[in-house]
């Protein structure tokens, strides 16, 4: 997913600290840069009711991380 901000390392640990959902930063999977505004989800052994629950977590992160870089905080 593309999102219209760097993703570094404390985004991953906040989201999963204050929303209970986690991704991972694309930039793991470049060896020579690239991906650094783009995020995997994955999921696994979850029930339907589960993955939607996490994306509406992971979509009030992203307001959340859009609305604090729109504000400029």
């Amino acid at each position: 997913i593309q999102v219209p901000f760097n993703v570094k390392n404390e985004e991953v640990i906040f989201c999963a600290e204050t929303y209970k959902v986690i991704f991972t930063p694309m930039a793991f999977f470049y060896f020579k840069g690239g991906g650094d505004n783009q995020i995997r989800i994955a999921f696994t052994n979850l029930s339907e009711a589960e993955i939607v629950i996490a994306i509406e977590r992971l979509a009030m992160y992203l307001k959340s991380k859009l609305t604090t870089n729109l504000d400029g905080n």
